[in-house]
């Protein structure tokens, strides 16, 4: 069986995650910019204006936290009853844009990636403890090639004490193509 959630015209789909317990499917629009989360229980939607459309969205594995990026900013959404709440935007500064999330299963852990579009050679990596809302690790990696570096992947354990990092890397430095973190230490 199926159900249909009806968005009227441009609204086409830009992102979209499924809780790990399949309660809860969160997806993005592109034209019209809006967050959905469909509760399949209840078979209701829950939609709110992000402001533009980017490939950095998530949701825990029980629904409960959903996430996304934007130009400098990373928003994170909690349930509150049968509703959510905007618990949190975190800034950073500079010419950027949040490219990726994962939420672990657990709701306790954000990981994301900045890109700096500035030049396309830096990024900043970090990971959020979701209850405090404090943010536990930060590593800045600035390429030293004429290829652009961008993050490409971000992928958090169930717990959220673990995240593995992609990135465009460097031709000519220290950027690595990949990075695995601990949610409380800078350096992989």
């Amino acid at each position: 069986s199926y159900t249909s959630v009806p968005l009227g015209s441009n609204y086409g789909i830009r992102g979209f995650d499924l809780s790990a317990d399949g309660s809860t499917v969160y997806f993005s629009s592109a034209g019209n910019p809006m967050a959905f989360v469909f509760d399949i229980a209840s078979q209701t939607v829950f939609s709110t204006y992000i402001g533009a459309s980017f490939d950095s969205h998530a949701i825990s594995g029980d629904g409960s936290v959903f996430a996304f990026g934007h130009f400098n900013t990373l928003s994170v959404w909690e349930k509150s009853g049968a509703t959510y709440i905007n618990t949190l935007i975190h800034s950073v500064p500079g010419s950027n844009y949040c490219a990726l999330i994962d939420i672990s299963d657990d709701s306790s852990t954000i990981a994301y990636g900045f890109t700096f579009y500035d030049y396309y050679q830096t990024v900043r990596i970090e990971a959020l403890d979701v209850p405090s809302q404090v943010v536990t690790m930060t590593d800045t990696v600035t390429a030293n090639s004429s290829f652009q570096n961008i993050v490409s992947g971000v992928s958090i354990s169930a717990d959220g004490q673990r995240f593995a990092v992609g990135l465009w890397g460097d031709d000519a430095g220290p950027v690595a193509e990949a990075g695995y973190y601990a949610r409380n230490q800078n350096a992989p």
